[in-house]
């Protein structure tokens, strides 16, 4: 796996391998196999992502990545995409 840095010299990670480490909490918290952790994934689906199981993923992607999400972003992390993206912002602005 390459690492690239950022201007502070930390490590940086590709949307690639952030998706793979979100999915793997996905499949984690809602005990999907491999195989249905990659499928379409977002709220809704897996059943178990509902309102309370949206905010104990959030806990546990702060957990994982070591980043706090602002308020304003939770109700948008309803997709991998979308949370790739907020791990990506949180990662670069911490």
């Amino acid at each position: 796996m390459s690492q690239s840095y950022d201007q502070a010299g930390s490590v940086t990670q590709s949307e690639a391998e952030i998706e793979k480490r979100v999915r793997s909490v996905i499949a984690e918290m809602f005990h999907l196999s491999p195989q249905e952790a990659e499928g379409q994934l977002g709220m809704g689906n897996p059943a178990g992502w509902d309102s309370l199981g949206h905010m104990e993923l959030v806990i546990q992607l702060e957990k994982e990545f070591g980043v706090t999400f602002p308020n304003f972003v939770l109700a948008d992390l309803v997709s991998v995409p979308a949370i790739v993206r907020a791990v990506r912002d949180s990662s670069a602005s911490a």
